[in-house]
């Protein structure tokens, strides 16, 4: 195994107290167990030898699950969103306005746009910066801090 599993009791799972088949191989594996152990870079073997059931059974569930491919997509969500973007901008024609409002088509790509913005870490606002009003702020503050007066009791023999 790439990264070792915790141990799991496979007799204290949630679900069905009889966790084995007839052939005693696990039934009812909550596929948040598979999931963890998916991300713990164990192989689909692995995971299968790990809660007693077939690497064909896992890669199944995980399939289903729509974990399979899920890293990918995620290291490479910026380009995804950019391409979807593309693809709205290029729908806005003639035939497209007459089925889909043009503000409709607009708010998609504005909101695929801020995604990929924060996805590459990109602004995605603009935040006003005046330094003069920041000076102020600190002089302020600074002033304010001068004014504090120290009330903590004092402890013998503390200087």
């Amino acid at each position: 195994m790439n990264q070792p599993a915790h141990e799991i009791d496979m007799d204290n799972l949630p679900g069905p107290s009889n966790n084995k088949s007839k052939r005693g191989v696990s039934k009812h594996i909550p596929i948040e167990i598979l999931i963890e152990l998916h991300n713990k870079n164990n192989t689909e073997a692995e995971i299968g030898k790990i809660v007693n059931c077939s690497a064909g059974n896992v890669g199944n569930r995980l399939r289903k699950a729509g974990i399979k491919g899920l890293k990918l997509h995620i290291n490479n969500r910026a380009d995804i969103l950019a391409l979807n973007s593309k693809r709205i901008l290029d729908e806005i024609g003639v035939k497209s306005l007459k089925k889909i409002p043009l503000r409709e088509l607009t708010t998609s790509y504005g909101i695929l746009y801020d995604k990929e913005a924060l996805q590459r870490g990109e602004a995605t606002s603009i935040v006003r910066y005046d330094p003069s009003a920041l000076r102020e702020r600190y002089d302020q503050l600074r002033a304010m801090m001068a004014d504090v007066i120290d009330v903590t009791p004092q402890i013998e023999g503390e200087v």
